[in-house]
């Protein structure tokens, strides 16, 4: 059981074009999807079983309506963020840094507009 469960966005991109033909370590291609943007989400918890706070990283690929069309799970941000590039064909300078928390009501409504005028207030 999780006592403590937390959600944020803590870099999001345009995706430039079409997906990269790239296959994933489940075997699935994610070239097909019509992403509008990536974000890498940072999910942290706790449990009762454990004291130290567990954590992981989210690559989600978005459509024009921030409706979630794919996500990927990565130990690190580094490793996510060189996945979530390769995927993406996005450049360094082309990723925004945020600290959005994200709950159910935000999440489902999170477009590329949004998370933008979010970030750059």
């Amino acid at each position: 059981m999780y006592t403590s469960y937390r959600t944020h966005i803590v870099r999001g991109a345009k995706v430039p074009g079409r997906l990269r033909p790239v296959t994933t370590m489940e075997g699935r291609s994610l070239d097909h999807l019509r992403a509008e943007w990536v974000s890498i989400v940072l999910v942290e918890w706790e449990s009762e079983k454990r004291t130290d706070i567990m954590s992981l990283y989210l690559v989600e690929l978005r459509d024009r309506d921030g409706a979630l069309l794919d996500f990927l799970h990565y130990g690190s941000l580094d490793v996510a963020f060189d996945q979530a590039r390769s995927i993406t064909g996005t450049r360094s300078d082309q990723w925004l840094e945020s600290d959005i928390e994200l709950g159910e009501e935000i999440d489902a409504k999170m477009t590329w507009r949004a998370f933008t005028s979010i970030v750059r207030g």
